[in-house]
């Protein structure tokens, strides 16, 4: 009987050990679960971090996505490369590589303990924006073609769901036909540009045909043209719009914008116009077979020389899959509106007059309103007067307009109304703006 009892005693003595063992082993388990998920909070706040310094550093160069990565990645290659340190006990790297034109990949990294996270975000700057009144400069750089294609401008005007007509900067050309011939254009502040090239493969609609001079091609009236598509083959934008989400235009795969180096306001496009869709390849290495790679990489798929051209952009190439087939510089000149004003039309130079003020334009061209710059052939209005909205005092958010009410269309009359009323207008009565507070 005694040793039975022993036996039981000995035996709940083994199943006590085992649960308490059992019990200290989960504990530990427990322990080190919290551990490594403590590690692993502090590594992703780590990682926001450096997300967060770089785009702060991104911020203080503006729009020269250039000079900001560069301040990121400094000069190292490899792990050496970005810009990296120690916060809160752990490690921090941030790398920045170039994604498209107006945009750049960050790629941030927090390590603790053994925990590491890595966060990817992309780095958008705004493009062809006019923040202010001011003077479009649209500048024909080069083109290495075979096809011939047409360069349009479309604009966003503050209130606007819809862009304008397509106004033609430069007619169906190709190669030699232009000479760094810059076209001006007045822009509304608030206005949100896009830049398009019609392919003519066959060359059927370059001025003259496709063996005439390039005289015939310069000396075409751009101004007066009428948009038509179906003179085109297919059409490739600088920036790809979805309706309703210009604060989302992101460049198209068939074009590279590049902000100056050196100069706000100030953008290169290339655009490619041969419409391969095997070409959209994101991820491949391969600059000859893919556009995302070329944006990437170069054409030797090493990267974009340092060494900008003579304009101060990347050197662009001829050959196959190379974005230098048309080619265009823009900018944006600030205009007064108190002293001066533009005009739009097809050319520079000198010779014409603007009223209400001192004004330069081209051969036959009129500016009024201001000090005007008109173009050759063409007649400009230059900048519309202020306002007279009578009302709050908040005139700044209005326009003045011209309407034709419903059924008594011969009655027009001159209203001012809320910008944000002009889409019905326009759409419903057929009213145009006479002039705007903005």
């Amino acid at each position: 009987m005694g040793k039975a009892i022993l036996l039981l005693v000995a035996s709940f003595g083994i199943v006590g050990g085992g649960a308490y063992f059992s019990s200290l082993d989960a504990e530990t388990r427990t322990a080190q679960t919290q551990a490594n998920y403590e590690e692993d909070v502090l590594a992703r706040e780590i990682a926001r971090s450096a997300l967060n310094v770089g785009h702060q550093i991104l911020r203080r160069h503006g729009t020269n996505l250039v000079s900001g990565r560069d301040a990121i990645n400094g000069s190292g290659q490899g792990r050496s490369r970005g810009k990296s340190g120690i916060h809160q006990g752990g490690r921090y790297r941030v790398v920045v590589d170039d994604l498209r034109g107006n945009a750049v990949r960050i790629t941030a990294e927090g390590t603790f303990g053994r925990a590491r996270h890595v966060i990817v975000d992309d780095y958008v700057v705004p493009v062809l924006f006019a923040q202010q009144l001011s003077q479009l400069k649209v500048r024909f750089l080069e083109s290495q073609a075979g096809y011939c294609s047409a360069i349009f401008l479309q604009r966003w005007e503050p209130g606007l769901d819809v862009p304008s007509p397509p106004e033609m900067l430069f007619a169906a050309s190709h190669n030699s036909d232009y000479d760094t011939l810059t076209v001006n254009k007045t822009i509304r502040p608030g206005t949100q540009m896009n830049f398009f090239i019609g392919v003519d493969q066959n060359c059927s609609t370059r001025p003259g045909g496709p063996s005439a001079p390039s005289s015939t091609v310069r000396a075409y009236p751009v101004q007066t043209h009428v948009y038509n598509a179906a003179d085109y083959d297919y059409v490739h934008p600088a920036l790809d719009v979805q309706t309703g989400h210009l604060d989302e235009m992101r460049e198209s795969m068939w074009a590279l914008i590049e902000p100056n180096r050196t100069q706000g306001n100030r953008w290169r496009i290339g655009w490619e116009d041969i419409h391969n869709p095997a070409w959209n390849n994101p991820n491949s290495n391969n600059p000859a077979n893919s556009i995302q790679a070329l944006k990437r990489l170069g054409y030797d798929a090493t990267g974009w020389p340092s060494t900008p051209d003579r304009y101060g952009y990347r050197t662009l190439r001829d050959g196959g899959l190379d974005l230098s087939d048309q080619v265009i510089e823009v900018w944006l000149a600030p205009v007064t509106t108190s002293t001066s004003g533009t005009s739009d039309g097809g050319g520079t130079g000198t010779g014409g007059t603007g009223t209400g003020g001192t004004g330069t334009g081209d051969t036959g061209g009129t500016g009024t309103g201001g000090t005007g710059t008109g173009d050759t052939g063409g007649t400009g209005t230059g900048t519309p007067p202020p306002c007279a909205c009578p009302g709050n005092g908040n005139q700044n958010h209005k326009v003045q307009i011209r309407h034709f009410p419903p059924g008594n269309r011969n009655n027009p009359q001159t209203i001012c109304i809320a910008l944000s009323a002009w889409n019905t207008h326009r759409r419903h009565h057929g009213d145009h703006i006479v002039c705007t507070g903005l």
